[in-house]
């Protein structure tokens, strides 16, 4: 990084202090963005006998899904919640593994699911029991997020419309 470049600059190499300036200058401002996508279609249905609600979200084509966002949710045990039963499913597909695909977290005023990994689909279906309190019971309190690099100083723990 710097100290490369402070190398370069005293040996004169200024070819290699033109190649290694930019990088060095990408990774010292380079932070990570989670830029939320437009939800167009979104169903919330309850589960009276077990308490669980069932998200349905619906998004644009097959894009990359980095995390989803539940406003206003909690847990009473924080510790607890990164082990509760969340089923997620993506088009339909088989149910992700906490732990091997994602985790989650408390994040501002709310739970973040984060993707341990891109995964791609257009339709994603989420089951929370009641491990979770506060869950949203409309489609404001939900988001689904990209993560972005951008240049900058940012604040991870917040995204657009969310603190």
């Amino acid at each position: 990084g710097l100290a490369g470049a402070r190398m370069l600059l005293q040996s004169r190499n200024w070819k290699g202090l033109a190649a290694v300036l930019p990088a060095a200058a990408l990774l010292t401002f380079a932070r990570p963005d989670l830029v939320p996508m437009e939800l167009t279609n979104t169903s919330i249905s309850k589960d009276a006998s077990n308490g669980r609600i069932t998200y349905a979200l619906t998004l644009d084509g097959s894009p990359e899904i980095d995390a989803i966002d539940l406003a206003g949710a909690s847990a009473p045990d924080w510790a607890a919640l990164t082990l509760a039963e969340v089923d997620i499913r993506i088009d339909g597909g088989e149910p992700l593994e906490l732990f091997r695909d994602y985790r989650m977290f408390p994040a501002g005023s709310g739970i973040r699911i984060l993707m341990n990994s891109h995964i791609r689909g257009n339709r994603i279906e989420l089951s929370v029991g009641d491990a979770m309190m506060g869950r949203p019971e409309s489609a404001e309190g939900l988001s689904v997020s990209q993560l972005r690099l951008g240049l900058g100083t940012g604040d991870l723990g917040k995204t657009e419309g969310h603190e």
